[in-house]
């Protein structure tokens, strides 16, 4: 964490009286414009081009140019010379001197108008014109780099907002050949991001925060102007969670522990290099929270030991993250987990500090408060504070590792589920003809039909992976949810359908969001994010089932029984009606 100390020596020279209580990775929005544009292009003629031009000049026939140019035996060579300089319009067709060609002999040189497409970037916060061999980040690779993107402060460019002086000005700089004097068409715009880093400092005295950008350690002026005249917080999208542990009995203990210790500053590279140093297993703790997730640094570490026979335990803790950027990791997690026997991971619904001990050393990171906005639209947060425990300190948390899934059954063979398949399919149709019976609006529209779907749901597979399940929940969602809402459009699914069959819909919509959030990964709408964690702290405490043994197989029991009893339960609700 060294550049953090660099930027708060930095940050003092300009706010002494302030602590540094935070620093994250940003996004900066940049527009990225490709032009059309009128250039006057200048230029010389290739040699034998410029030497064909001269004899026309002094009045020499066509015929006689090649044998004073040693070219009677190469006339393919003039003669395509020639025509282009008559096609460039410096030699008219009857091979007498264009005023094109009269004016290239006179300087030495020709301009003429071309169009031309110039790219040019646009700093979406302070308005800054630029060109710029940099590779800049799409708003996809910020998801999965936990970058914070800032919102855009000015507009989208169209033709007739651009300053054209300035366009012309950055597009004509170092140029010489081809000079800008119009700009005809914006041809295409996209937005990209510049990775760079905000540093909140604190003013105790005065209860303020205050605002420096950095690109790595250098402190980028440009938007103090920015800083100062606007709310940041309504331009910066935190995802951060949020939660309050200040009365957790376990936090409490933990603070009764570490707090009184003298604390490590560079508590990161403490971590880390316990982890680095292990030589026979580490365990290790980690808070569901998106800025304390392993790196790829940190999961290049865990390669390095497992690689060396070295056994890692990983727990997460706390509640389940929706996050695109926290769904990202948990799955470069399982990747390692399925690829490494040596790594065992878990899921701990109640939240534990950050910690790591390899049997000989332990040692302890966590915060009094995490990122979050007020009313009062205030950044509020605290530094981390790290800690070494002695072994009976560590023994104090009280430091878990059951996880609620473990008492969860599964199939313990294929045919058994199969026999559970073959009753939702039953139960389907018996369910879809009360529905006709009471002039609902059903999948089929008799008796006769079958769902286009069976077959897939027929051969649903015995659940042992993650691609198992993703099958699973495929083959679940287009018979059920796919077939409905491509008769009826989805409206009616989470309208008159949840009002009709609650309990049918409520699976029918876990199984949607669980299928989605592992196979899409990330989950765009806050709304499936928000449940896809109410549904994991239903059916499992909140562990996720991929950082679970067997998790996947444990959630295949308990989804196919819960659709298997909302089938039974709303068509003899729908008999009841008749």
């Amino acid at each position: 964490m060294g550049i953090i100390n660099e930027i708060k020596k930095i940050g003092w020279e300009y706010l002494p009286s302030c602590e540094l209580i935070n620093v994250f990775e940003i996004g900066i929005p940049i527009y990225s414009l490709e032009i059309t544009c009128f250039c006057n292009k200048t230029g010389t003629l290739p040699s034998i081009q410029d030497t064909i031009l001269r004899l026309v000049d002094q009045g020499i026939r066509k015929e006689e140019i090649p044998l004073l140019m040693g070219l009677e035996e190469d006339l393919n060579i003039f003669t395509v010379a020639y025509n282009e300089l008559i096609h460039q319009e410096f030699i008219k067709r009857r091979g007498m001197l264009s005023d094109l060609g009269r004016e290239y002999l006179k300087e030495d040189k020709y301009t003429r108008n071309i169009k031309k497409v110039n790219k040019i970037f646009i700093d979406g916060v302070s308005n800054t014109y630029f060109r710029s061999r940099e590779n800049f980040v799409n708003s996809r690779n910020m998801r999965g780099k936990n970058i914070r993107d800032i919102k855009m402060v000015i507009e989208r460019p169209n033709l007739k907002d651009l300053n054209f002086y300035e366009a012309k000005r950055i597009m004509n700089k170092n140029e010489e050949d081809e000079l800008v004097v119009d700009l005809l068409e914006i041809k295409n715009s996209n937005v990209f991001y510049k990775r760079a880093q905000i540093a909140i400092f604190y003013d105790k005295k005065s209860e303020k925060n205050y605002y420096l950008i950095f690109d790595r350690l250098n402190m980028l002026t440009e938007y103090d102007e920015f800083l100062q005249s606007k709310d940041i917080t309504e331009f910066l999208n935190l995802e951060e969670q949020i939660y309050d542990y200040e009365y957790s009995d376990k936090v409490k203990k933990y603070r009764e522990v570490v707090f009184d210790k003298d604390n490590v500053s560079d508590e990161y590279d403490e971590f880390k290099q316990i982890i680095e140093k292990s030589k026979d297993i580490v365990r290790i703790y980690v808070p569901m929270i998106d800025s304390l997730l392993p790196t790829d640094s940190l999961i290049e570490t865990f390669k390095h030991k497992l690689n060396n026979k070295i056994k890692i335990e990983l727990f997460f803790t706390g509640e389940m993250i929706s996050t695109n950027y926290g769904l990202l990791r948990i799955g470069e997690i399982e990747k390692l987990a399925k690829k490494y026997k040596g790594l065992k991971i878990s899921h701990l619904p109640e939240y534990y500090p950050m910690s790591v001990s390899d049997g000989k050393l332990f040692f302890c990171i966590d915060f009094y408060k995490h990122i979050i906005i007020n009313s009062n639209k205030d950044i509020n947060t605290c530094c981390s504070v790290g800690s070494f425990l002695t072994i009976e300190e560590y023994n104090q948390l009280d430091l878990e590792s059951v996880v609620l899934l473990d008492g969860l059954p599964i199939y313990t063979n294929k045919k058994h589920m199969e026999m559970d398949v073959k009753k939702i399919i039953d139960e389907f149709y018996l369910f879809d003809m009360e529905q006709r019976k009471n002039n609902r609006k059903a999948w089929l529209a008799s008796s006769e039909e079958i769902n286009e779907n069976q077959d897939s749901l027929e051969r649903l597979p015995f659940v042992k992976n993650k691609n198992d399940y993703e099958i699973m929940l495929t083959n679940l969602n287009k018979f059920f949810f796919e077939t409905l809402k491509n008769k009826y459009r989805a409206n009616y699914f989470f309208n008159d359908f949840k009002n009709y069959y609650p309990k049918l819909q409520k699976i029918m919509l876990k199984i949607r969001i669980y299928r989605n959030a592992v196979q899409h990964i990330e989950l765009s709408d806050p709304e499936d994010r928000q449940s896809l964690k109410d549904f994991l702290k239903e059916d499992t405490g909140g562990s996720y089932p991929g950082l679970v043994d067997n998790g996947y197989a444990k959630m295949q029991y308990l989804i196919l029984n819960e659709l298997l009893e909302a089938l039974r339960e709303e068509r003899e609700s729908l008999r009841k009606v008749e």
